[in-house]
């Protein structure tokens, strides 16, 4: 048996364990789902667009504003306009400004959630929609993500990816919660349309392995086949609307 697994590519894998569609794949079907001609969208954390990027070229009426921390995320090819975001300051968009706000794989990041969501609601017209994918902080994957020192973290990542240390961001994990997040949106002037937890596909932190990527084929069949992906799946997928 192990010397099967160990021949075994993380892709034939993948089949074997049923996996379904990815996580991004499931929140570009929310994206596309929400978009409208002549709508305005504010990806936070936009990136460089290198890495799963939603097919922008296909909505060409609609105008993309990225913001990120990172200037390198100006040479975004998808961006319509590009503007720095400092943490510490109010998002650079007009007020009432956007019809969508995204942002996917950002919320670990936030470290004062309030700030955050009363910024979201802010560059929302009323109506708007904020459209979310964040990690379940109650996925074992996460839970053991929250312990490691951010430097280790770096190092894990770095081998089992190839991830560049530098891509590897702090993380707060206080807004990775179902019902925790269900409150911060309710109680920053949202209603909750869509909150749930997902196991989309085994976990990518062990693909460094063989044997460890078998373990997590078999983790996604188990949580999947008994329906505990709903309480700790590791994907959180969340729409939310601004209200009056």
């Amino acid at each position: 048996m192990a010397a099967a697994i160990r021949t075994l590519s993380v892709p034939a894998m993948r089949r074997w364990s049923g996996a379904g569609p990815a996580d991004w794949e499931l929140y570009h079907a929310m994206i596309a789902e929400r978009l409208r001609p002549g709508m305005t969208v504010v990806d936070v954390g936009c990136g460089d667009g290198a890495v799963k990027p939603f097919p922008w070229e296909q909505h060409r009426r609609v105008r993309l504003i990225g913001l990120d921390p990172d200037p390198a995320a100006e040479t975004n090819p998808l961006l319509d306009d590009f503007r720095l975001l400092d943490p510490e300051r109010p998002w650079p968009v007009e007020t009432g400004g956007a019809d969508r706000v995204l942002a996917r794989y950002v919320l670990e990041h936030v470290a004062r959630p309030e700030a955050f969501l009363a910024e979201a609601r802010r560059a929302l017209a009323p109506g708007g929609e904020l459209l979310l994918l964040t990690p379940n902080r109650r996925h074992p994957a996460m839970l053991a993500s929250a312990a490691l020192q951010l430097r280790l973290k770096r190092r894990i990542l770095r081998r089992a990816r190839g991830t560049a240390e530098d891509d590897v961001f702090e993380t707060h994990y206080r807004m990775n919660t179902l019902g925790g997040l269900a409150r911060q949106l309710r109680q920053a002037g949202f209603r909750v349309e869509r909150l749930e937890a997902r196991e989309l596909e085994p976990c990518g932190y062990l693909e460094g392995t063989a044997a460890g990527y078998a373990a997590a084929c078999l983790w996604y069949a188990a949580v999947t086949a008994t329906g505990l992906e709903r309480f700790i799946g590791a994907h959180i997928l969340a729409r939310a609307v601004r209200q009056n």
